[in-house]
């Protein structure tokens, strides 16, 4: 059953979006971040293939078709639009956030 299932979804899928508004580093508002996954042929064989689990890491990579949320708020925060540690505060993988915008503990 999960199969069938999972290709139903691959096949109906087209586009995923999560946002997240953060404060602007002037004060003066919130800006959206945008995590975006486009339901493109890699990712339709990923749902259909059980390995779901590879989708994170094509959106870590920051390619037409995906993007993560943490890749997203780092570009924010290399623009000067938000502080490091409100885009901190907003993104899932912090080590990664941190190699992105090159930011140490």
């Amino acid at each position: 059953m999960q199969p069938l299932i999972r290709t139903k979804l691959a096949d109906c899928l087209q586009l995923v979006l999560s946002q997240r508004l953060i404060p602007l580093k002037k004060g003066e508002g919130r800006i959206l971040a945008l995590e975006k996954l486009i339901n493109s042929y890699r990712v339709k064989t990923f749902s259909k293939d059980s390995t779901t689990n590879r989708i994170r890491s094509q959106m870590q990579a920051g390619t037409k078709e995906f993007e993560s949320i943490d890749v997203a708020t780092a570009k924010l925060y290399q623009k000067g639009l938000i502080t490091f540690n409100d885009g901190l505060t907003y993104v899932e993988d912090e080590q990664f956030y941190r190699e992105l915008t090159g930011v140490d503990k």
